[in-house]
């Protein structure tokens, strides 16, 4: 897999800001599409047709948040790589990148939103109403009070009903979930002090997961999944790999345009939450994340400046379609002004 990942993190780190801009739409279109499989899956049940069989991963699909449902996956094979899926969309959405009009950026938003709570990822859940509020914040055509009245009215039910609450609660303070991801930093100090100085240095390799938790080096639990990429990565990679992993995390968080930092940001996050390496479809979006982040690239009369010193007012035009993000380069671009 690192052959592909890198191919995808320097093909994307020398995308022109109108080719950045299509993959954006294009992926915000594609995320839709796979809310709406994770709608009539919730509805299907374990009889959709793309559904893997998750019992021999140990997975409980009961969704800790919609306990009479069951947690989808659209056509990921997991609920967690649905979720970060959607979640980048929707930052892309709240940051306004791409040529969509503005009119179908809140009610997408609240349709990838619906996604992420079939899904059943609770810190997803977590996010994707941050990210509602800042879509509807940016919001300038479709009506605010509507999107907050009927955001209000389908969360009120879970809001208010104390039995609910009481549930999820319950189920998130009791979780086996949290507990594992927990044991994970238990785990990185087993893994720091009680290793050989090579293996610490370099790590064990890509196959180690399993030899490892034989050896008592990672969880205690039947889990055999890390889910997270800190601890992943100092198993398969050591030191090193972890110095290489957070410090270009950290700067691409610095260097970031306001356009990417939030799928940068989203994608950060679930360094403490998931092993994204070892999925191919998180694999791309980490390597996409980190190319973009830091590799900024707003044209402004040819040369390369970060958009978070854009004004206002020409972020405004590239959402009418002008300016260097959008078709119209060579028209106007003395409205792209720098503080």
């Amino acid at each position: 897999m690192l052959l592909p990942l890198a191919a995808v993190f320097v093909a994307a780190g020398q995308m022109h800001m109108s080719v950045r801009t299509r993959v954006v739409n294009f992926f915000i279109i594609f995320a839709s599409f796979q809310a709406v499989v994770a709608i009539i899956e919730s509805e299907l049940g374990p009889e959709a047709p793309w559904r893997t069989n998750n019992n021999y991963r140990g997975l409980d699909m009961t969704s800790p948040l919609l306990p009479t449902l069951q947690r989808v996956e659209g056509t990921f094979g997991h609920p967690l790589i649905l979720s970060l899926v959607l979640l980048v969309a929707m930052g892309f959405l709240a940051s306004r990148f791409g040529w969509l009009p503005l009119a179908l950026r809140g009610p997408l938003g609240m349709l990838l939103l619906a996604g992420v709570v079939l899904s059943g990822t609770r810190s997803a859940a977590a996010m994707g109403l941050v990210l509602m509020l800042l879509i509807v914040v940016s919001e300038s055509s479709t009506p605010r009070y509507l999107l907050v009245t009927s955001g209000v009215l389908v969360a009120s039910p879970f809001i208010f009903e104390s039995s609910y609450m009481q549930q999820v609660v319950g189920r998130l303070t009791t979780s086996g979930s949290v507990s594992h991801r927990l044991e994970s930093w238990d785990a990185f100090g087993k893994l720091i002090f009680e290793q050989p100085f090579m293996q610490v240095l370099l790590g064990n390799g890509l196959d180690s997961t399993a030899r490892l938790f034989d050896e008592g080096l990672l969880q205690s639990s039947t889990f055999t999944v890390i889910d997270n990429q800190i601890v992943t990565a100092l198993a398969h990679g050591g030191i090193v790999a972890i110095l290489l992993l957070v410090g270009l995390m950290l700067v691409a968080i610095l260097r970031a345009d306001l356009r990417d930092l939030p799928a940068v940001v989203i994608i950060a996050s679930q360094f403490f939450l998931f092993d994204l390496s070892t999925w191919p479809a998180t694999t791309v979006l980490m390597a996409l994340a980190l190319a973009w982040g830091l590799n900024p690239r707003t044209e402004i009369g040819g040369a390369n400046t970060w958009s978070r010193r854009l004004t206002p007012a020409a972020i405004q035009d590239a959402d009418r379609g002008w300016g260097p993000t959008s078709r119209h380069d060579s028209l106007k671009k003395d409205k792209w002004e720098v503080d």
